[in-house]
């Protein structure tokens, strides 16, 4: 690895308030947010319903 270069740290990522907003307005379409890392970051109802399998990240 070159000097002064490091792995980098984990960033929390979560979805915004104005996503999860927005999503929410999509009573008929199943919506969610992922990771980078493929996190569930957030999810509408529909998509809720749907894909019960997705747990929420932790992050």
């Amino acid at each position: 690895m070159p000097t002064g270069l490091r792995p980098s740290a984990h960033i929390a990522e979560r979805a915004s308030s104005a996503r999860r907003q927005l999503m929410d307005g999509y009573a008929n379409t199943p919506a969610f947010v992922m990771s980078r890392n493929l996190d569930l970051l957030a999810a509408n109802v529909l998509a809720d319903a749907l894909y019960a399998q997705f747990a929420p990240a932790d992050t």
